[in-house]
């Protein structure tokens, strides 16, 4: 090892980095959608956490927080739909796989 300084934050980094092999899992991670709160998607202060109730795998919040909001929004829009087809009313925690 003729640099360890250089050699040791990359293998720290590769321990860490919460998407290591992300896409090569064929594992799909079910998000946590609210069916049941009730929002006004066309409101200024609509907050996708209030129907987004945990992270969507391979893609961060703080980054891409416009496209929560918009998959938050897209979700209450088919909500509806979904709930004709399965033939009941969606829960508060609901599993949903969204694919990033």
């Amino acid at each position: 090892w003729s640099n360890d300084r250089e050699w040791n934050s990359a293998f720290i980094h590769d321990l860490i980095d919460p998407n290591k092999h992300l896409f090569a899992s064929p594992l799909w991670i079910p998000t946590i959608f609210d069916g049941q709160t009730s929002v006004n998607i066309h409101d200024a202060k609509f907050n996708a956490r209030d129907v987004i109730k945990s992270s969507i795998l391979g893609l961060d919040y703080v980054q891409y927080s416009a496209l929560y909001a918009d998959i938050a929004k897209v979700f209450k829009l088919i909500q509806p739909m979904f709930e004709q087809v399965l033939n009941y009313s969606l829960s508060a925690r609901e599993k949903v796989v969204v694919k990033s």
